[in-house]
């Protein structure tokens, strides 16, 4: 078995640092407070001009990627290890650095590997996915790596009530269980096309793909609740109509092109393509009314209308919005520009003028 020293020698060997990806980062200032930095286990990794950035002494092992709820950062060494060599299958059977090689894949931590990605995995390893993992408690990662292993307990435990029987296995195989990735001519073809790694790239599963792999691997049948909750992509956006101005921010502001704004016979309508959705969050945040929010959803659902209302266009810039039932129409950076411009200076302005 890995002792400490070992590990420190495998992660010592140098997978690249982690790299901006997929939806803008909020900064140390946005709703995740920077889980990021909090989650890196050497201290390496802070923000600089808002944006997070690793500093000599990082080692690749993916825990911050893993810890962003926007999927902002991508761990290259571990998309990496996670990328299937063509013509084979990915194996059944991964482990981290400090557990006992025994064949499979290998990750410096298993933290590294959110819910959705472990879902992913599973259905691509037929059915069945054993991590191994050593002693936590003994890992010179610290703390971080053993909050991530509770979230993938969580995501077994709820895994196997839902498909009675055991699908994430937080453990060895049995004795004599086959695990190593072998020769398939069908992964040979998928390979070529990129499709699992795709999949399971910088940890922005795609709602569609889990959609694949939670029918496959539950039958069909319904996903608990409790385990929507640690999916990220099951999170999907959604408006509290009467409110929302329809200017189309957060379609603009989606990486993945999942929310559009079309206009037909005189009405606007925000439309969602929950397949294409990852449950970044970035449409919240762009939402300047606040009405738009991420919630996790039941059951699986098609492409939908969020919201819908007459088209105007602005009075101020000219961009199209919709019309209220009184008073001009004002997209909402215009209305925030005129509330300011109406607001005085400085608090007690007003009364010495």
């Amino acid at each position: 078995m890995f002792g400490p020293r070992a590990l420190e020698a495998f992660l010592r060997t140098g997978d690249p640092a982690p790299v901006l990806a997929g939806p803008p980062c909020e900064g140390p200032e946005g709703s995740c407070g920077g889980a990021c930095a909090a989650a890196c286990p050497r201290g390496v990794l802070r923000f600089r001009d808002a944006l997070p950035e690793a500093s000599e002494g990082c080692d690749g092992c993916g825990l911050c990627a893993a810890a962003c709820p926007r999927g902002s950062l991508a761990a290259p060494g571990v998309e990496r290890r996670l990328r299937p060599r063509p013509g084979r299958n990915l194996g059944s059977h991964w482990s981290c650095a400090a557990s006992p090689a025994r064949g499979g894949g290998t990750l410096p931590c298993l933290g590294a590997l959110r819910p959705e990605q472990a879902v992913v995995l599973a259905r691509a390893a037929g059915g069945t996915l054993y991590l191994e993992a050593g002693e936590c408690v003994r890992c010179p990662l610290g703390p971080a790596s053993e909050k991530a292993r509770r979230a993938l307990e969580a995501t077994a435990r709820s895994l196997g009530e839902a498909a009675g029987r055991e699908v994430l296995v937080l453990g060895p195989p049995p004795p004599g269980k086959e695990v190593e990735a072998g020769l398939d001519r069908r992964a040979f073809f998928r390979s070529l096309g990129g499709s699992a790694s795709k999949s399971l790239a910088g940890g922005s599963v795609r709602r569609g793909a889990l959609q694949d792999a939670l029918e496959a691997l539950l039958g069909g049948g319904p996903v608990p609740s409790g385990l929507l909750a640690l999916l990220r992509p099951c999170h999907s956006p959604a408006v509290q109509e009467e409110g929302c101005s329809l200017c189309g921010a957060c379609a603009l502001a989606c990486p993945e092109g999942a929310l559009i704004v079309e206009e037909a016979e005189g009405n606007l309508r925000l439309h969602l393509d929950p397949t294409s959705c990852t449950g970044c969050g970035v449409c919240a945040a762009s939402c300047a009314p606040g009405v738009l929010s991420l919630v996790p959803l039941p059951e699986a659902q098609g492409p939908r209308t969020l919201a819908r209302g007459p088209a105007g266009s602005c009075v101020e810039c000219g961009r199209r919005t919709r019309r209220p039932s009184r008073g001009p129409a004002l997209c909402p950076a215009c209305l925030l520009l005129r509330k300011r411009r109406a607001a005085p200076p400085f608090p007690g302005y007003a009364a010495r003028a």
